[in-house]
């Protein structure tokens, strides 16, 4: 991804609800014990609200359990992990990083632990951390990149990432600082 590498080139113009600017996985797994997110992200200038980097979410809720995980950027330059119990319409902890800027490549990881501790690393660095007040909550949705899932009209395209993403990966374990650290170290090789 590094330089120019491979990459995903997403659309922000894309409607969210047809197949322009999302990859969706497939994978319904609900990760409530542990999982790390990570990916290198270069986003475009210009994007508005808070486009959807990587989710397990609907863009409108139809039930408490439909949000239960969010990762995204924000044209003011911040990276926003968001996490819900699913009990109640509402997010239980948001754990943010700033100071990013559009046009740059970024490392990120975010970690959800056994213990409810919640981490986000920008380039291998911890940025911010933080505890859930309960365990994750279930979703049958499935993990979605670049938009979040469209459960209702309204929101068509405000949760689009307009930018370039690669080595997207998802595991149901919560990654060391070291193994995050070894990750980004291995961008040059």
């Amino acid at each position: 991804f590094v330089n120019g590498g491979a990459s995903v080139l997403f659309n922000a113009g894309g409607s969210t609800q047809n197949s322009d600017g999302r990859m969706d996985s497939g994978l319904t797994t609900n990760y409530t014990t542990a999982f790390t997110v990570e990916l290198w992200f270069n986003a475009n200038a210009g994007a508005t609200g808070a486009p959807t980097l990587a989710c397990k979410s609907d863009y409108f809720a139809s039930a408490f359990t439909s949000f239960p995980f969010f990762l995204r950027w924000g044209s003011t330059g911040v990276v926003s992990a968001v996490f819900s119990i699913g009990n109640d319409y509402n997010t239980d902890l948001t754990i943010t990083a700033t100071g990013l800027s559009s046009g740059v490549d970024y490392h990120v990881a975010c970690v959800y632990r056994q213990s409810g501790t919640c981490e986000l690393f920008i380039n291998a660095s911890l940025a911010a951390s933080g505890t859930m007040p309960g365990t994750i909550s279930s979703s049958s949705l499935s993990w979605r990149f670049g938009a979040a899932h469209e459960n209702s009209g309204g929101g068509a395209g405000t949760s689009g990432f307009g930018g370039r993403m690669g080595e997207i990966a998802l595991y149901n374990t919560a990654l060391s600082s070291s193994r995050i650290a070894a990750h980004y170290a291995a961008r040059n090789n």
